[in-house]
């Protein structure tokens, strides 16, 4: 019991900060230019600081970690398959809405609530796998969905852009992604051997420490307001696709490839994460499954405040 209090008196002021955002919000303290303010901030200046520091003040032998990396992609892979099939086959979506179904079983809220809260549980240096994960998702899992979303609009129009073209414009989309970038900087930079000079040491340290709570206000902010649509048995699905399911498998994977147990541990609770935001930002750029992919956002992110503490308890012993 003492055990289980001790999570949840680690875990649940995060998610409490999350409800600052929400009240913020819900009370008029903060309007929606506000909200979009702080959100410019994280995503832009705070989380590219700290992901950034992630890979650069790391020796580059230590963040080549492929073999975590398939660990983690393949059976996250796995998992978006079958939820795609599942939203095909069993709730009769249509192609780009299966996609984003499976979008939601496979991609975690990693940016916004992954990296403070599991750096928050394990140490700074579980930030690092987390951003390893975070780099799959972006460059592979979403870049498969906006693929197929693209090849559900040109059958539904009788044309379209090539697959070709398709391909080149995600990747080019992906490319420009604040994280990318950061990740990108980040390896070149340890590629140098060198230390941050003392200026840029301080001042990335500075916004990557208000990285952490300004994400989980944001996120909180965002996820007021968002309504609960129909379709909840889809809502259901993915919700039990992505806190239950996808972390099994993750697991599974690690298992198979003997990957370092604190490594592991960092990518399971990545993938025990609740559903990101992205899946109603892809959504709303092909006008699909916006509602049901907004609930299952909120549904989801509920569920892990007591879904989450309950995956540290099994998996991470301090």
């Amino acid at each position: 019991m003492s055990a289980i209090l001790a999570i949840l008196g680690t875990t649940l002021p995060f998610f409490a900060v999350i409800g600052c955002g929400a009240v913020a919000v819900w009370r008029g303290l903060m309007d929606e230019p506000a909200a979009r303010g702080v959100h410019v901030f994280v995503f832009y200046f705070a989380l590219p600081c700290l992901i950034f520091r992630a890979f650069a003040t790391r020796d580059l032998a230590e963040i080549q970690r492929f073999d975590f990396l398939i660990a983690y992609g393949l059976p996250s892979l796995a998992v978006y398959g079958a939820a795609f099939l599942v939203g095909l086959l069993l709730f009769r979506l249509r192609l780009g809405e299966a996609a984003l179904h499976g979008q939601a079983a496979a991609v975690s809220n990693a940016g916004f609530l992954g990296i403070p809260l599991i750096a928050g549980v394990m140490g700074p240096e579980a930030a690092l796998p987390v951003v390893i994960a975070v780099f799959w998702d972006l460059v592979v899992t979403i870049t498969i969905s906006i693929l197929l979303l693209e090849i559900g609009e040109a059958r539904r129009q009788g044309g379209g852009r090539s697959i070709a073209r398709t391909t080149l414009g995600a990747l080019a989309g992906t490319a420009r992604n604040p994280f990318i970038l950061s990740i990108a900087a980040g390896v070149l930079w340890s590629a140098t051997g060198w230390s941050l000079p003392g200026p840029a040491d301080l001042l990335t340290r500075l916004l990557a420490d208000a990285a952490g709570p300004a994400a989980l206000f944001a996120l909180g902010a965002s996820l007021y307001g968002r309504p609960i649509s129909k379709g909840l048995a889809e809502v259901g699905s993915m919700s039990l696709f992505k806190l239950a399911i996808h972390p099994v498998a993750v697991a599974i994977g690690f298992r198979l490839m003997d990957i370092d147990p604190f490594w592991a541990v960092a990518g399971i609770l990545t993938a025990a994460l609740p559903i990101a935001a992205n899946v109603f930002i892809v959504g709303g750029r092909y006008g699909q499954y916006v509602a049901r992919g907004s609930t299952a956002i909120l549904v989801s992110t509920v569920i892990a405040v007591g879904s989450v503490p309950a995956a540290i308890a099994i998996v991470w012993t301090g």
